[in-house]
């Protein structure tokens, strides 16, 4: 067990594309299962105790979803020989471009097809992510962040 959350909520280290694709399997599942459990919970209209338990323990698990959405990726990226920091860009940057484009648009007269090339650009970004993540093989040999993981270990 300490392996598996070493691997998944300690942002040291590298982490190869089987493992990131599999921690994102269980998160999506987990995400599914959160909210059935959401909508269960709600039908039942939970009262007192039940339902405080029933919060502290979703709130936890939304948590310890979130830091893992934030760390694995991080540790995708060190697979690949980039900062951590990358990240940050990766989130930010459609949302630098998208909020000011929505803001302004419906007061500004843009040309046909603005607002698309926009979407396109944020498409093909996204795809770019996917395939940097998720598609491309790390380094291969020791990087600054660590030993590669598919490295056989010594005999």
């Amino acid at each position: 067990m300490a392996y598996w959350i070493r691997q998944f909520f300690d942002p040291r280290g590298r982490l190869n594309r089987a493992k990131f694709w599999l921690f994102f399997a269980i998160y999506y599942g987990t995400g599914v299962a959160f909210v059935a459990i959401v909508l269960s919970i709600s039908a039942a209209e939970l009262r007192g105790t039940a339902a405080i338990a029933i919060n502290v323990a979703m709130t936890a698990i939304a948590i310890a979803m979130l830091a893992g959405a934030i760390i694995v990726p991080i540790k995708r990226l060190h697979d690949r020989g980039k900062s951590g920091w990358w990240w940050i860009g990766y989130l930010c940057a459609p949302a630098i471009v998208m909020v000011p484009l929505v803001t302004l648009a419906p007061k500004a007269d843009l040309p046909p097809g603005f607002l698309a090339s926009f979407v396109a650009a944020g498409f093909v970004f996204g795809v770019w992510i996917f395939i940097e993540l998720g598609a491309l093989r790390g380094t291969v040999g020791n990087n600054r962040f660590g030993p590669d993981p598919l490295a056989k270990a010594p005999d």
